[in-house]
């Protein structure tokens, strides 16, 4: 039986806190994002944290400064969705963390704006919706992948995602068309 989604993203954010992740990045206002909020986790999820650094350059200094001697670590700077990122990862615990910096604020990030949206059709979807994605995800998807071929959303995953705009009605009519192909 899975643990409730709730108790096993208050353990991580708990976790995350015991290590000095949440103070280490406090000032580029973190958000947890991802699979494990949302409760459509795996075993092998890593911690997605979404950041604001309006300086790139010094942020991935800072992340090698307070990160480079744990297990895992990487640092990656890169283009992505139209704007650059920082991208460092290491391992809290047995579980990766990923920390995902853009010079934007993060409500405005991709990342942010598929949470929310995964978050409105998991309320209009109700466990069946969490459970159809976990499943997926447990077959080796990622998380918008997963969303998007359960819910039979067409094209790029990753655009297919940006409800988080969409009319209530718009989203439960995306959930409607899944429960009428699964019954």
């Amino acid at each position: 039986m899975d643990p409730a989604p709730q108790s096993h993203d208050a353990m991580v954010r708990r976790q995350l806190a015991r290590e000095g992740v949440w103070d280490a990045l406090a000032r580029f206002h973190p958000v947890m994002a991802g699979s494990i909020p949302l409760g459509v986790d795996t075993e092998a999820s890593d911690v997605d944290m979404l950041v604001e650094a309006g300086n790139l350059k010094a942020f991935g200094q800072e992340c090698e400064f307070t990160w480079r001697g744990r297990p895992g670590f990487s640092l990656t700077e890169r283009e992505w969705q139209g704007a650059p990122a920082v991208i460092c990862r290491f391992q809290v615990d047995s579980r990766f963390c990923e920390v995902f910096a853009q010079p934007l604020p993060v409500a405005e990030q991709r990342g942010f704006r598929h949470l929310i949206a995964e978050w409105r059709l998991l309320i209009a979807g109700g466990d069946a919706l969490r459970h159809a994605v976990r499943a997926a995800r447990r077959d080796g998807l990622k998380t918008e992948p997963a969303f998007a071929g359960v819910l039979g959303l067409d094209g790029d995953p990753y655009v297919a995602l940006l409800l988080d705009h969409a009319s209530e009605d718009a989203l439960r009519e995306i959930v409607a068309r899944w429960q009428a192909s699964v019954r």
